[in-house]
C-alpha cells in the first residue's frame, strides 16, 4: 500500500554512504566521531544504527523509488592518472591520509588531515613512489604495506 520496505545493510561502503546522506538529519544521538546512533529521520528514509554492532549494521525503511538513489548508487571516484603537485619548499600544505582503527574482529578505516611543510621527496621516497605508480599504471590497482622507523616519512 505504501510501498515502503525494510532493508538491513551490512556492507560498510553502503553504510558510510547512508551516514553521509543522513548526517544533517534528526538523530537520537551521535558517537565520538559524529556518526549517528539510534533512530535517524531523513526526508527519504528512516534509519536505525544499532549501538551493539559498532557501526557495522543499519536498518532502513525506504520507498522502492528511493532504493536506487540510496543503496545502488556509488560515489567512487575514477582515477585516471595521479600527477604529483610540486609546491615551493616554504609553502605549507595539508594532505588527507587514511588510518586503520578497531580490534581484531572489525577494522575501520578513517581519514584525517596531515600538515606538511615540504613536498620534496627524499631519494628513498621518490623510488618507492615511482615503483608504486608504475604498478598502478600497469594494473590499475595497488595494495602495499609501508614499514620503517618512526619519522622516516612513511605517510608522505
Amino acid at each position: 500500500m505504501f510501498d515502503v520496505h525494510l532493508y538491513t545493510i551490512q556492507n560498510m561502503e553502503k553504510i558510510n554512504n547512508i551516514r553521509n546522506i543522513v548526517k544533517d538529519s534528526m538523530c537520537m544521538r551521535y558517537n565520538d566521531e559524529s556518526n549517528p546512533l539510534g533512530l535517524v529521520i531523513h526526508s527519504k528514509m528512516i534509519a536505525y544504527f544499532p549501538t551493539d554492532y559498532f557501526g557495522r549494521k543499519v536498518h532502513i525503511l525506504l520507498r522502492k523509488k528511493d532504493k536506487n538513489d540510496i543503496l545502488e548508487k556509488t560515489n567512487k571516484p575514477v582515477i585516471e592518472k595521479i600527477i604529483p603537485i610540486k609546491y615551493k619548499d616554504t609553502q605549507e600544505s595539508k594532505i588527507d591520509y587514511c588510518y586503520r582503527s578497531g580490534d581484531f574482529s572489525f577494522f575501520e578505516y578513517k581519514k584525517s588531515k596531515m600538515y606538511i611543510n615540504t613536498t620534496m621527496f627524499t631519494e628513498e621516497q621518490r623510488q618507492i613512489y615511482n615503483n608504486i605508480m608504475d604498478i598502478y599504471n600497469k594494473k590499475n590497482n595497488v595494495k602495499c604495506y609501508l614499514y620503517g622507523n618512526v619519522n622516516s616519512g612513511k605517510p608522505f
